[in-house]
């Protein structure tokens, strides 16, 4: 390589570095013009936000005594216009008996701000809080509001969920209501999954069947724990309708102590939310009512006996004179050997 080759590459090599030099000064000079527009990009983003957002969105001061400076259009959702709160402290608007759950909070935003003035450490409080608003009619509204420090000022993005804790109130209530009955019924009641595990019985169910919640909680309905052994395949099956929709079966089952014992059950299908969640199952113990069917049978066929048995011609017609009844010696008398021979 001659001196010249050499030249004209240390020349190339030079204008290259100078080249690179040039592109940086350009991005130090363009910098600032850069930065500029991402942030007045990024300024018409978040304006965007915030106009659009459906939740409610605040800025305050920062103090113990908050005012709004800022109040995004959501708030015509509860009946304000934004200038109807731009000035006044969020105080005049809170329930008396919630504003004691923010005054802490604004406490721990002013400490943080103390600690960032003597350390120099920024600290991050966020915090989701509940209480009640006033819309512009006078009505209090459920809010929840999670709140932050933004540089001297507070920022609260508040959503109204009025709608969701009336339907919250509504569910529990239905759930205390179901409670009550459950507990109450004058029948043995068994709530299982959709598995046909226990979840929980009554009082009845434990005074029927003498076995406690404790005991048989989690364990399989169908696993022969109420049932003869006879009647295992009947309870499978009865658990299946169940589930599809509902049953009425009378049959029999087995206390604790092993005795058997006549019962009427009907069950159906548990639904919440279009979900099979499990099953009802109410047993009635008819015992009562068996032993008096028993009598009236026992009472009946003596009855029968006395009439067929007796010496004379014995008979006995409905209210329009039909005959319904006669015995044997009657029965010979006109010719006959017995009721069906003369009814033909």
């Amino acid at each position: 390589m001659t001196d010249s080759d050499k030249n004209k590459e240390q020349l190339l090599n030079e204008l290259i570095d100078l080249r690179k030099k040039i592109i940086e000064l350009d991005e130090i000079k363009n910098s600032p013009k850069s930065t500029e527009k991402q942030l007045k990009k990024s300024e018409q983003l978040y304006n965007l936000i915030f106009k659009n957002s459906s939740d409610i969105i605040g800025i305050t001061t920062f103090s113990l005594n908050p005012v709004y400076i800022y109040i995004n259009p959501s708030i015509k959702s509860i009946g304000y216009k934004q200038e109807e709160l731009l000035g006044k402290s969020p105080f005049d608007f809170i329930h008396p008996d919630d504003r004691k759950k923010l005054f802490p909070l604004l406490k721990k935003y002013v400490n943080a701000k103390v600690k960032k003035l003597l350390t120099g450490k920024e600290s991050t409080i966020t915090e989701r809080i509940e209480y009640r608003f006033k819309d512009k009619e006078g009505n209090w509204c459920d809010f929840q509001s999670t709140g932050n420090i933004v540089g001297n000022q507070l920022l609260f993005i508040t959503r109204d969920i009025t709608d969701q804790k009336k339907t919250e109130e509504a569910l529990s209530k239905s759930q205390q209501e179901f409670a009550s009955l459950f507990e109450s019924s004058p029948e043995a009641l068994i709530y299982t999954d959709e598995k046909s595990n226990i979840l929980d019985i009554n009082p009845r169910f434990t005074e029927l069947f003498s076995y406690t919640l404790e005991e048989i909680k989690g364990r399989n309905i169908d696993d022969g724990i109420i049932h003869p052994s006879d009647k295992m395949e009947e309870g499978k099956k009865l658990t299946e309708k169940a589930l599809k929709g509902y049953f009425y079966c009378e049959t029999i089952r087995k206390k604790k102590d092993g005795t058997f014992f006549p019962v009427v059950i009907s069950g159906s299908q548990v639904i919440i939310d279009d979900q099979l969640r499990g099953m009802i199952t109410l047993y009635q113990d008819v015992t009562e009512r068996q032993n008096m069917l028993n009598k009236l049978r026992k009472s009946e066929e003596k009855y029968r006996n006395l009439f067929e048995n007796m010496p004379g011609a014995y008979y006995r017609t409905d209210r329009e004179g039909n005959l319904i009844m006669i015995n044997p010696e009657g029965a010979k008398l006109f010719g006959y050997n017995s009721l069906e021979d003369i009814l033909g």
